[in-house]
């Protein structure tokens, strides 16, 4: 039988690896804010694929227009520095590409995730 010394180890190694896997499944796991923005790029449209990102005069964040939906009105700032910033994740996580100027690709990754998003 293991000794209780033995055992608290074993609970410790196995709580700090349980963390550890935790942060990394954590990191893998899409937000909100970039589920959204995907299935809207996504969708099937004129628009389909493209991310534009809109700066406003006297704003702190842009806009982030995804498939042609806005996100986040003007005056929200959490909002929208929530989907900057989850915007920046997604090219980050290679799923979108800089086309030009303030135009915005999926990769096929990322139309291949938006894809797996939607079955689920």
């Amino acid at each position: 039988m293991a000794s209780l010394a033995e055992l608290v180890t074993v609970c410790k190694t196995a709580i700090q690896g349980g963390a550890a896997l935790l942060g990394k499944l954590q990191a893998r796991r899409l937000t909100n804010e970039q589920v959204t923005l995907l299935a809207h790029a996504a969708k099937l449209g004129p628009f389909q694929g493209m991310f534009h990102i809109i700066e406003v005069d006297q704003e702190l964040y842009p806009i982030v227009k995804a498939g042609g939906s806005s996100f986040a009105k003007p005056g929200d700032r959490a909002a929208r520095a929530r989907y900057c910033d989850a915007f920046k994740q997604l090219c980050g996580r290679a799923y979108v590409q800089w086309q030009s100027e303030q135009l915005f690709t999926l990769t096929s990754a990322g139309f291949a995730k938006a894809g797996k998003l939607s079955s689920e």
